[in-house]
């Protein structure tokens, strides 16, 4: 397998985790919460990019996309729940 189709597949992905993490900052998502799924997600990229190019099987680098996202939607999430919240004044 190439290594070009999983370095692009890794630029497409970047987008949203950069917004995920922008939108938690400015939320002001706790810190303890950001830097936890950044990294995770870093990780999955890294070994989705692994298994792709080794041609390892599509169920593991399905697990790993998978993974990555649910870690940039985590990180939405958050955001909305946190001004969701202050909008009702909790905190």
């Amino acid at each position: 397998h190439s290594a070009n189709s999983p370095r692009l597949n890794a630029f497409e992905a970047y987008a949203p985790f950069g917004a995920g993490v922008l939108m938690a900052q400015f939320a002001g998502v706790p810190e303890t919460h950001v830097p936890g799924l950044a990294v995770a997600f870093v990780v999955f990229r890294l070994l989705h990019g692994v298994v792709y190019t080794l041609g390892m099987k599509h169920s593991l680098r399905s697990l790993c996309w998978f993974s990555a996202l649910a870690c940039v939607v985590a990180l939405m999430v958050l955001a909305a729940l946190r001004v969701v919240g202050g909008a009702h004044g909790a905190v």
